[in-house]
């Protein structure tokens, strides 16, 4: 088994929350500012969760094998299927689909996330060549969401993060009820997935 230092990854984690709820305004900036510290809590979450599932030889892990000093090893997936995949494999769909929708406020915060996601209000992915929305892809996902596939609803987050990050969509009152709602939800993975690095690598585990 790995060694994961609880202590330094719960330091980290706390800072990042604290800041997270010091912003918790109803402003649109302020939402995008939730949704972006948010998601340097769950990056450093689910990298520690793949590195995790690297080490043992998890199937998410299976296809980035190496070699060293003759044994195989398996490296860490690549961040958008740790983000994703990773992250049910790591707490279990079960668990995850439990915690999502053990509440009415998460339920309904999901469902506005993928309500606007199917209508075309907004779309998250885009055709490379064309650079028109890809709705297909989009409802695509939000079936197997509805479906319990937790890793799609995730990876409606990660591509929302990317339009973000990298500056493809501007603060927009529109995407306010999109933005709430994955706010919510990553709150609720990074419980999950901080409770079950604690029942792994907690105290008399």
């Amino acid at each position: 088994m790995i060694e994961v230092n609880l202590q330094r990854l719960d330091e980290f984690c706390d800072v990042w929350l604290e800041r997270a709820t010091a912003v918790a305004q109803p402003s649109i900036e302020n939402i995008f500012d939730q949704f972006f510290i948010l998601w340097v809590v769950f990056n450093r979450i689910y990298a520690e969760s793949a590195r995790v599932l690297a080490a043992e030889g998890h199937s998410s892990a299976r296809m980035f094998a190496f070699s060293q000093g003759g044994k195989r090893k398996f490296a860490p997936p690549p961040d958008r299927i740790a983000a994703t995949r990773g992250v049910e494999a790591f707490c279990g769909v079960s668990e995850l689909n439990r915690r999502l929708y053990e509440h009415e406020e998460s339920a309904q915060a999901i469902e506005t996330v993928l309500s606007v996601v199917e209508s075309g209000m907004l779309y998250l992915h885009e055709n490379y060549e064309t650079g028109e929305p890809d709705f297909k892809r989009d409802r695509k996902l939000v079936a197997a969401a509805r479906n319990g596939k937790p890793s799609a609803l995730l990876e409606l987050l990660y591509q929302a993060r990317c339009n973000l990050f990298h500056g493809q969509k501007a603060y927009s009152e529109s995407q306010r009820p999109l933005l709430e709602g994955m706010v919510i939800v990553l709150r609720i993975v990074i419980d999950a997935s901080r409770s079950k690095l604690r029942e792994q690598y907690g105290v008399g585990a």
